[in-house]
């Protein structure tokens, strides 16, 4: 009976994954299982490239305060997001239907899904630029296709796949990181503390370091429903972002800090390259990547799944994968993208407005315990307004980040959830049109 129940669970994962629909209660998963996807998916190869900006332009002690306080500010999003997403048991994709409207949310879907391929895509082509400098001769474009293919076959399976592959690679890399640092312990001359002696070649302000860390994860924080509409309590939320951005994403954050300051590397390959640490430093790449790319395309695949179904185009979930990995695999081998540090800041600049803009209206513009809300058959105007005014004033911050104290992304959030309830109060009316989207009492 166990068995059959696990086939039926993959062939759904397989099928729709409910990426229209709310996730049933019977459905919904332990607090192990949100934990070891939120872990898998928070920690990357992103984890060294922001830990080697950081290194670079702080010393370890400001880095490690910058992953810390960046981190935390992601945990208050994924959370405040994560629980909309267990209460209603929708996608984040079908929440933008509520906030941006029906037709609205086919644009807030396509942005979400294709940023989040663009994000691959830099990923990939570090992976392949990677595997080139570990395995000399070996062309990067086929480690990148080898890399695809791995994804696709856990992510296909929507959440039962990252269920299985996070199981894996939780262990794995906790015990891979201890091996870095205890390496990298033996090639400073005084140890580990000694690092924090050594002021940085660079100069980069604390305010940029925090908005490094908090663009980095910025889209999979304002992604978090897609994960948390399967956990049981609100509670296992908490739990598990926790978890996942605090002892995943900060932990390998502020190692690779220390690790770029140790080696004076600041990209992946540098680092474990000087730490005389190639093999394991392939298997920190492969599984720490595989985790978190295989998040993103599920996430994407959910995204343009929704879309097309309002357009009325009829691909699978399964079907939209495929092509959402296509489309990382182009980015990548275009050079799409490539400078992670200001793909970075356009990055945070879409995502962290949005984020804004879903917290006003579930938590403020709405009762957080409301079970009915107003959608638009149309398009929210105010959404979109906001989302577009706080994408400038994040950019205008990126541009004049030296003069200003506060981070970037968080000046983008801010802005999206102000300016969306001033917005709201100005120009939303109710339209005969409107639908009343109602939560499901089984979801």
């Amino acid at each position: 009976m166990a068995n059959n129940s696990n086939s039926n669970s993959i062939s759904q994962g397989l099928v729709s994954d409910y990426s229209t629909s709310a996730v049933p209660v019977n459905q919904r998963k332990s607090f192990t299982s949100n934990a070891a996807v939120w872990f898998g998916f928070a920690v990357s190869i992103s984890a060294f490239l922001t830990g080697g900006t950081l290194g670079a332009g702080l010393t370890a002690a400001n880095g490690i305060a910058a992953v810390l306080i960046g981190n935390s500010v992601l945990v208050v999003i994924a959370v405040l997001l994560g629980i909309i997403g267990q209460r209603t048991g929708l996608t984040t994709a079908h929440l933008g239907r509520i906030v941006f409207g029906k037709k609205g949310s086919i644009i807030s879907s396509v942005v979400l899904g294709t940023l989040g391929m663009c994000l691959i895509g830099v990923l990939m082509d570090s992976f392949g630029t990677s595997i080139a400098a570990l395995l000399p001769g070996f062309p990067s474009f086929l480690a990148i296709v080898i890399f695809a293919v791995c994804i696709t076959s856990s992510a296909i399976f929507g959440y039962k796949g990252l269920t299985i592959i996070s199981y894996v690679a939780v262990p794995s890399l906790l015990l891979l990181l201890l091996i870095s640092l205890i390496s990298c312990n033996g090639i400073v001359e005084g140890g580990l503390g000694a690092v924090f002696d050594i002021q940085p070649a660079g100069e980069l302000t604390m305010a940029a370091g925090i908005s490094s860390v908090i663009s980095t994860w910025a889209n999979g924080a304002c992604l978090s429903a897609d994960i948390s509409r399967y956990a049981k309590k609100p509670s296992h939320i908490v739990g598990s972002v926790i978890f996942g951005f605090i002892v995943g994403t900060s932990v390998f954050e502020g190692s690779a800090v220390i690790m770029s300051i140790a080696t004076d590397a600041t990209d992946f390959t540098g680092i474990f390259n000087a730490l005389g640490l190639l093999i394991p430093g392939l298997l920190v790449l492969l599984l720490a990547l595989w985790t978190t790319t295989d998040n993103n395309v599920y996430s994407s695949s959910l995204a343009y799944t929704n879309a097309s179904a309002l357009v009325g185009i009829k691909i699978p979930k399964w079907g939209w994968t495929i092509i959402c990995v296509c489309i990382a695999v182009i980015a990548s081998t275009f050079g799409f993208a490539s400078n992670f540090s200001q793909w970075l800041g356009y990055l945070g600049a879409f995502t962290t407005p949005f984020a804004g803009i879903l917290i006003a209206h579930f938590w403020v513009l709405n009762s957080s315990r409301a079970t009915s809300y107003r959608m638009p058959s149309g398009f929210r105007v105010s959404a979109f307004l906001a989302w577009v005014l706080g994408f400038i004033v994040c950019r205008i911050v990126v541009a004049n980040q030296a003069a200003v104290p506060i981070p970037s992304s968080i000046a983008g959030m801010i802005a999206g959830f102000l300016l969306y309830i001033i917005l709201s109060k100005l120009l939303d009316r109710k339209k005969e049109t409107d639908e009343i989207f109602t939560i499901s009492s089984e979801s």
